[in-house]
């Protein structure tokens, strides 16, 4: 399912062009000297922006999937004989670019020979009666990691039920020690090295598709200046810096103070 993934395909469709490809959990920017060819995430198992549908297959056939000659759909029996197939819904929540992403997923699965169907909630009814009691098969859903870099919430264990935020149910307990380690470490290095080897951790065991970060489009009047945006968690992070912010100058005169001491 990961290598079959075209993400260039869905940042165009589902975001406009307005997005980076995302091959692991850590977000984009995180890279540091201690180890900066991890920092972006390490590619899980062959991920790439483009689709590897024949890759895909030749997985699936290596650990006894068959395609059904007449569906086109992949199956395989069971240790007890019954016939398993490639089946399973994509829930997500009713905003456009999750419903065009989770088209799109259907659309490179269904390639790959997979059953798919979407199905659509509101916001507050996927938390409430999809999310918080883990009833999905997959679930298409976003993080919004924090500026302190803290992913215990997502991928801890003991975030695997609500109210955590561990909704792929990952269990691993050096991920869990590393991620405790990183909560409680001061020192730049050292954390770094702890992201790079929980990101390689996450690559062996594929807990999750990870898929593009959207860009944040902000227009701007021309006559703004001294806007410098920087890095953003929300969207209320654009005024950070508008104290500095300004679209006129004036002169004035140049008067000197003086006091007597």
């Amino acid at each position: 399912l990961n290598i079959s993934v075209n993400r260039t395909a869905i940042i165009k469709d589902a975001l406009l062009g307005y997005g980076s490809p995302i091959n692991g959990p850590l977000p984009l920017g995180m890279a540091t000297t201690a180890a900066p060819s991890n920092m972006l995430g390490i590619a899980p198992k062959g991920a790439s922006s483009t689709a590897d549908i024949a890759g895909a297959q030749s997985i699936l056939e290596k650990n006894g999937w068959k395609k059904d000659v007449t569906t086109g759909i992949y199956q395989k029996k069971s240790s007890k004989g019954a016939i398993i197939l490639l089946s399973f819904d994509i829930y997500t929540a009713d905003t456009p670019d999750l419903k065009q992403t989770a088209e799109s997923l259907k659309k490179s699965w269904t390639a790959l020979g997979a059953q798919v169907g979407v199905k659509v909630f509101e916001p507050n009814d996927l938390y409430q009666n999809v999310i918080r009691p883990r009833k999905y098969d997959a679930l298409l859903f976003g993080e919004q990691i924090g500026k302190d870099r803290d992913l215990y919430a997502f991928w801890h264990s003991s975030q695997r039920n609500s109210p955590g935020l561990n909704v792929a149910m990952y269990v691993n307990s050096k991920a869990d020690s590393l991620l405790e380690d990183i909560r409680t470490t001061g020192d730049e290095s050292s954390r770094a090295s702890k992201y790079a080897q929980f990101s390689q951790l996450i690559s062996s065991d594929v807990p999750a598709v990870f898929l593009y970060v959207p860009d944040f489009v902000y227009a701007v009047p021309k006559s703004m200046h001294d806007m410098d945006l920087g890095a953003m968690t929300v969207p209320s992070d654009r005024f950070n810096s508008v104290a500095d912010w300004y679209s006129a100058t004036d002169k004035v005169w140049n008067i000197k103070l003086f006091t007597n001491n």
